[in-house]
Formats: structure tokens, C-alpha cells, sequence
């Protein structure tokens, strides 16, 4: 079975980034198993940084859901604040491709701002309001699907 066409996307939306932000070449001993030794080795073969996170990408996408969901482990277990970042946007940009329905319930950059104001809205402090009445803060449901909440969102 191969990677979910949703992680498959956030990868595509997110190469630029995955090429330039990150090192693959000092993550490459955590990735085994996600990828074999023997690619390790031939990834390591490559010089330019680039061209070495961009061939990993192209390994990425033909393994499971798993080890995607491991490499933005990885990524948001980094003392990068960037690669943590990223694996964070990646996990997002996975979600958000994954709420679509043929009913047109897509959550995508034009409405995510409206989307960031209503969950915005819930008071924080102070308010002398039971938050434990709020809606679960972990995940928004809804007609097409769940949405995973980040704090930053």
C-alpha cells in the first residue's frame, strides 16, 4: 500500500521548503527503516543538499502513511526551529488536503483565515467562563471530516 494522495500533496505543496530548510543528510541514521541502509548510503553519495532532500522526497512518497508520520516526528523532535516548523506544516498541509468532499467543504488558504477567526473566539482567561464546556481543543469536526488544531493556528 502506498502514501495517502493527502501526504503525498503536503509534500509536493511543501518540496521547496523540504529542499532548502532542512538537512536530510544529518537525519539520514533516524530515517533507517524508513528507508534501507543501502539508500542511505546512495542518498548520502549526494553533494548537493538539494538534490540529496529531493531524491528522499521521491523515496518518501512510494513508503507507507507510517513513515511519513515518522519523518514529521523527526522533523518536530529537531533542535531546528525550522525543521519543527516544517514538520508542523506538514502534518497541517496533510490534514487540510484531507477535509475535501464532492459537498465542497474544503478548508484551503482562502478560508483559513475566517476558519483562524472562529477558533480564535473562544475566551482564553480571565473571563470567569467553565472552559471545560468548550468544545474538545484537540481537533474541530464537522460535515467533511476532522481537523487536527495546532496552537499556533
Amino acid at each position: 500500500m502506498g502514501l495517502k494522495n493527502e501526504y503525498r500533496k503536503a509534500l509536493e505543496d511543501l518540496r521547496s521548503r523540504l529542499c532548502s530548510e532542512i538537512k536530510v543528510r544529518h537525519m539520514l541514521p533516524d530515517l533507517i527503516g524508513t528507508i534501507t541502509p543501502d539508500e542511505s548510503d546512495d542518498l548520502n553519495r549526494i553533494t548537493q543538499n538539494k538534490s540529496l532532500n529531493s531524491e528522499f522526497i521521491r523515496i518518501l512518497k512510494t513508503r507507507t502513511d507510517e513513515n511519513f508520520e515518522n519523518f514529521c516526528q523527526l522533523l518536530q523532535e529537531s533542535e531546528s526551529d525550522s525543521a519543527q516548523r516544517l514538520g508542523q506544516d506538514l502534518i497541517r498541509a496533510a490534514s487540510i488536503a484531507g477535509t475535501g468532499t464532492s459537498q465542497g467543504n474544503t478548508l484551503n488558504s482562502g478560508n483559513l483565515e475566517s476558519f483562524n477567526k472562529v477558533i480564535h473566539s473562544y475566551p482564553t482567561s480571565g473571563t470567569g467562563t467553565n472552559h471545560d464546556n468548550l468544545p474538545n481543543a484537540n481537533s474541530l469536526e464537522f460535515s467533511g471530516g476532522v481537523i487536527p488544531l495546532y496552537p499556533e493556528f
